[in-house]
């Protein structure tokens, strides 16, 4: 297996970085055979074993990627952001299935999410496991997005756009993922499919630097973790 795991984050959210650790501990299988990138910009971060990090630098968000694309060996990337935290299972057997698709699929990329009907989607003949797989049309608003996706590296890195109005400026990476996704539809004939499994949220915990009302649902079972983890709980306080 040739692929490897980015998750790119901003050292704006350092706050969150231990429930996105939290949340992958409950719910990756670590026998997968795919070695763990934690990208943030300039700080030192207090990393679990399981994974290693690379510094990007403090630049824009498409800047930052390519950065991390380049420091990857990998021929492939399963790439995730740090912000949005795995609420179901991701086992090493599905994962292992889903990449060997990814590779004998001809897909650009592979997408393992929920289906949303902001996707204008097709009924495709591959299949993984029992499940069939959709298709994005070419057309299709967001067939570039950021949701966890298998994608070929170089049809990654060449989508990626410059937002007239930098995700800094916004406080948000959608500007980032409206302008990719435009430019992509554009000059890009993507082959894009999409495996259903609600693993992965469609929304993050935090957006314009603070948690969501979803993230503080994650983050407080976080706490508990922590607080019954210290050794002070009893059933009184729960």
């Amino acid at each position: 297996m040739s692929v490897a795991v980015i998750a790119l984050t901003c050292d704006l959210y350092r706050p969150y970085w231990a429930g996105f650790f939290n949340f992958m501990e409950r719910n990756w299988d670590f026998k997968i055979e795919a070695p763990i990138y934690f990208c943030n910009e300039e700080e030192d971060a207090d990393l679990p074993s399981w994974c290693s990090q690379i510094k990007t630098g403090r630049g824009t968000f498409v800047s930052n990627l390519k950065t991390a694309l380049e420091a990857i060996e990998e021929e492939h990337i399963f790439l995730m952001l740090e912000d949005f935290w795995p609420i179901s299972r991701m086992g090493a057997e599905l994962f292992g299935s889903l990449y060997e698709e990814f590779k004998a699929g001809g897909w650009d990329a592979l997408q393992v999410s929920s289906y949303t009907d902001y996707y204008r989607m097709k009924p495709c003949e591959r299949r993984v496991g029992s499940k069939s797989l959709l298709k994005f049309d070419r057309e299709s608003e967001w067939i570039f997005n950021f949701q966890a996706r298998f994608w070929k590296p170089e049809v990654l890195a060449a989508c990626l756009k410059e937002p007239e109005i930098s995700e800094r400026q916004a406080g948000s990476a959608i500007t980032v993922e409206i302008a990719s996704d435009e430019y992509a539809r554009k000059n890009f004939d993507l082959n894009v499919g999409l495996y259903h499994y609600l693993w992965y949220p469609l929304s993050g915990v935090a957006y314009r630097g603070n948690l969501t009302d979803f993230g503080k649902e994650l983050q407080n079972i976080v706490n508990i973790d922590h607080y019954v983890a210290s050794g002070m709980f009893n059933s009184r306080d729960a």
